[in-house]
């Protein structure tokens, strides 16, 4: 018997077995847990922010749905503050690209999960939010960063680095 046919995340048709796709939907699954429950929401916030149903949503995170149709996974991965490729290599459906020098750059919280595996939402959200600031305060000024200083200080009192 012959391993079934998946479509992948960038429409290439590849082989897979079934235990190979199950793992695949349950950490797709747990990867969209994982972000609802960082931002305190439950399964009907999220289907009200993404515009999903409820039931939808249950089985995504119970591992039922192989991989959203690309419509659905934007709207998910909008409304989780994330991006699809971000989704898509947590899960496995989608590799880290093999030579970065070639790659485009990925977005920071893909970036951070692959080369740290930072996955706590919030840590990544404060150093996005530290970044935005450095960027804005090198284009205002002659090197000095003080915005990214106070970021620093206020993420050290609220022990995100320890």
């Amino acid at each position: 018997m012959s391993a079934p046919d998946f479509y992948s995340a960038n429409g290439s048709l590849e082989r897979t077995d079934g235990v190979e796709l199950s793992r695949r939907k349950k950490r797709f699954g747990r990867r969209v847990r994982t972000l609802r429950e960082a931002k305190s929401w439950t399964q009907e916030d999220l289907a009200l922010h993404s515009g999903l149903s409820r039931s939808y949503i249950s089985r995504l995170e119970l591992g039922d749905i192989a991989l959203p149709r690309n419509d659905k996974l934007g709207r998910l991965a909008r409304a989780l503050g994330t991006s699809n490729e971000d989704l898509l290599e947590a899960a496995g459906y989608m590799s880290a690209p093999s030579n970065e020098a070639d790659a485009a750059l990925p977005e920071l919280a893909a970036y951070l999960r692959r080369k740290y595996d930072l996955t706590q939402p919030r840590l990544i959200a404060t150093i996005q939010h530290i970044v935005d600031l450095a960027l804005a305060d090198q284009q205002h000024s002659n090197g000095n960063h003080p915005a990214v200083s106070t970021a620093l200080e206020e993420a050290h009192d609220e022990k995100l680095f320890h």
